[in-house]
C-alpha cells in the first residue's frame, strides 16, 4: 500500500514514461503562483523562485544545452552549491534527457578531475567562486568540457547565454529507468563510487518525506544540505519538490546564528541537518528568541548521540528525528512522524514504511535477535540508484541473493529500536576484543570538557592495535594529561577497560563533510602538538 500511495501522489506512472524534471517542476507550473523554494542571504534579503519561474528558465538553460551541442544522454556536470543554478541545471538536464552530475563544491582539483574523468561529462557549469579549482583539474583530463561560468564574463557566462533563447522546450520522452543522475559517494570508505540513479528514483524517497519527515503541502522545509549529496538533491531537496511542498535554502556557509534567524524569520515547520549542525544550533536557539513554528527536525548521515539531543531538546527544538541511508537505496531506516514511532537518541524505530530491512553476516544471513549483524535491505520495489557505473562489479557483491548487504553494524534492541553499532570495517578489535568507535565516541561526547570526539584504530610502539581518540575540548579546559586520565577512567566505566584509548590527541575541529560525516581516514595525521598545544 505504500507504494501505491506514492504512486498515487505522481503525476506520471514511475515504471512506464517518467521524467523527473517534469514530476519536480513542469506539473506545478499550471499555478502560477506556487512558491517551490526561497533563497536566503547572510545579509537577511531573500527571492522567492515560483514552480512557473524555475520550469522557464530550466527551459532556457536546456536550449543553450542543445546549442552547444548536447544530445540525449550526454553528461552535464555542475560545480555549484546552495543556489538557484543548481536547481535550473538539473532540471535542465532531466527535461532533455541529460544526466545531471553534481560535483561537491569542497573537492579539490584531483577530486573533481576524477569525477569529470569517470562521467564523461561534456559540458560544466561552474560557480565562479570554484573556477581555480576546477581549471586546475581541466588540466589534469585528456578532453575538456566546455564550461560555462555563473558570475563570469562572456559568452559563457551562464547567465547571459540564457537572455535570447525560447523558454518553451518540450520534456524529452524517457523511460523510468533512464538514467537522470550520476551521484558520487562522499568516497569516506574508498574510491567514490558512481552511482546511476535512474529517474524512477526520486520515487524510494517519497516514503521518507511522508512516513519520516512528516511533510505536507502546508509544511514549509529548511533544505540545509548541499545539492552534491543525495541528501540535498533529493531526500530534502527535489522530492519535497515534487510533492509540491515549499522549501527554504540558506545561500551561504554555515552560520547557526543565521541558520536560526531563516527559521524564525520565515517560520519554518521543518529542517533536516546533520546532528553536528544541532549541536551548534542549540545554544542559538537557548539564547534567543524560541522558533515556535519548527515541529519537525529531521537528522542523518553520522550517529545522533544522547547529549545532542538533550541538549537541543533543553534548548526548546523539537525532538529529532533520526534516519538511516544510503545513496544506493534511499533512507531505509528511521524514526517516523507518520505513524508517531516516538524517539530515543542513538536508536532508530525501525524501517521506514515500504522497506524491508533485516539484521545479516557477511554472506546474507540473517543473524538472531539480539545479535549484531550487518544492515541489509530486501530488494525494494524503487530504489534510489540501480548500480555503480564505474564498478559493476562492486556493486554486484553487494547483493546476496535479493539482499543488499551494507558495511553497517547495528544491533536490534529490547524493544524493537535499532542501534547503530558502526562500520564493519571501522570495528577495533584490540587484545581479541571488538571495540566499536560509536559506543566509546558516545562515552567522550557525555564529558562535559569534550565538544567532539572521534575514535580509530592504531598501532603501538610493539605493533600492536589499540584505541586511539581524538578529541576536541571544550573552550577553555586545559588539554593535558589531567584531562587524558579523566577521558581513560570515564571510558572504563561507561564502556569497559578494553574500549579504553590508549593513545588520546587534542585538536581543534575533526574532519567532516558537508554533512557532517567524520572523515575518519583524515584523523591520521591529527597529532597534538608537543608543547600541549591544540593544533
Amino acid at each position: 500500500m505504500v507504494w501505491e500511495r506514492a504512486r498515487d501522489e505522481l503525476a506520471q506512472e514511475p515504471t512506464a514514461g517518467f521524467n523527473c524534471a517534469f514530476e519536480c517542476c513542469t506539473r506545478w507550473r499550471t499555478e502560477p503562483g506556487r512558491v517551490a523554494v526561497t533563497f536566503c542571504h547572510a545579509d537577511g534579503s531573500f527571492r522567492r523562485w515560483t514552480y512557473a519561474e524555475l520550469d522557464a528558465l530550466a527551459s532556457r538553460c536546456a536550449t543553450v544545452f542543445a546549442k552547444a551541442g548536447l544530445r540525449q544522454g550526454d553528461r552535464v556536470a555542475a560545480l555549484l552549491s546552495r543556489q538557484v543554478e543548481s536547481v535550473i541545471v538539473a532540471l535542465a538536464a532531466w527535461a532533455t534527457g541529460l544526466v545531471y552530475v553534481p560535483l561537491y563544491c569542497g573537492f579539490g582539483s584531483a577530486a573533481i578531475a576524477e569525477r569529470v574523468r569517470v562521467s564523461g561529462a561534456r559540458l560544466a557549469v561552474v560557480d565562479r567562486r570554484w573556477r581555480e579549482p576546477f581549471d586546475q583539474a581541466l588540466a589534469e583530463l585528456p578532453v575538456e568540457p566546455r564550461v560555462l561560468t555563473v558570475g563570469g564574463r562572456g559568452p559563457d557566462e551562464f547567465w547571459s547565454g540564457m537572455d535570447h533563447v525560447a523558454d518553451e522546450v518540450p520534456i524529452a520522452e524517457t523511460a523510468a529507468g533512464d538514467l537522470a543522475t550520476l551521484l558520487f559517494t562522499s568516497g569516506t570508505t574508498g574510491v567514490a563510487k558512481a552511482c546511476q540513479i535512474p529517474h524512477r528514483g526520486l520515487v524510494s524517497l517519497i516514503p521518507f518525506v511522508r512516513h519520516s519527515l512528516g511533510l505536507t503541502n502546508r509544511s514549509l522545509l529548511f533544505t540545509t544540505a548541499d545539492p552534491a549529496w543525495s541528501y540535498g538533491l533529493y531526500s530534502t531537496g527535489m522530492v519535497p519538490m515534487a510533492l509540491g511542498v515549499p522549501r527554504v535554502v540558506y545561500q551561504g556557509d554555515f552560520d547557526p546564528t543565521l541558520w536560526m534567524r531563516v527559521i524564525r524569520e520565515h517560520a519554518v515547520s521543518a529542517m533536516g541537518a546533520a546532528p553536528s549542525a544541532y549541536r551548534r544550533l542549540a545554544p542559538v536557539l537557548a539564547s534567543g528568541p524560541s522558533a515556535p513554528s519548527l515541529i519537525t527536525a529531521g537528522s542523518g548521515g553520522e550517529p545522533l548521540l544522547a547529549e545532542t539531543a538533550s541538549d537541543w531538546a533543553e534548548a526548546g527544538g523539537p525532538p529529532i528525528l533520526d534516519a538511516y541511508g544510503l545513496s544506493e537505496l534511499g533512507i531505509v531506516l528511521g524514526d517516523t512522524n507518520t505513524p508517531p514511532s516516538g524517539t530515543r537518541a542513538g536508536t532508530l524505530a525501525g524501517p521506514i514504511p515500504g522497506f524491508d530491512v533485516v539484521l545479516a553476516d557477511e554472506h546474507g544471513i540473517e543473524v538472531p535477535q539480539g545479535e549484531r549483524g550487518r544492515i541489509a535491505v530486501r530488494r525494494p520495489r524503487f530504489s534510489l540508484s540501480d548500480g555503480y557505473e564505474n564498478d559493476p562489479a562492486a556493486w554486484a557483491k553487494r547483493w546476496r541473493g535479493d539482499l543488499y548487504v551494507t558495511e553497517d553494524i547495528a544491533v536490534i534492541e529490547e524493544g524493537g529500536r535499532w542501534r547503530f553499532v558502526g562500520r564493519a570495517d571501522d570495528i577495533i578489535v584490540t587484545s581479541g576484543f571488538n571495540v566499536s568507535p560509536v559506543e566509546v565516541e558516545t562515552a567522550l561526547v557525555a564529558l562535559p570538557q569534550v565538544v567532539d570526539a572521534a575514535v580509530v584504530a592504531a598501532d603501538d610502539a610493539q605493533q600492536r592495535r589499540v584505541v586511539r581518540a581524538v578529541v576536541v575540548p571544550r573552550e577553555g579546559v586545559a588539554a593535558d594529561d589531567s584531562l587524558r586520565r579523566e577521558i581513560e577512567d570515564h571510558v572504563r566505566a561507561r564502556v569497559a577497560r578494553y574500549a579504553v584509548p590508549r593513545q588520546i590527541d587534542f585538536v581543534a575541529e575533526l574532519p567532516r563533510t558537508e554533512t557532517g560525516k567524520l572523515k575518519r581516514s583524515a584523523l591520521t595525521g591529527l597529532r597534538s602538538r608537543q608543547d600541549g598545544g591544540i593544533p
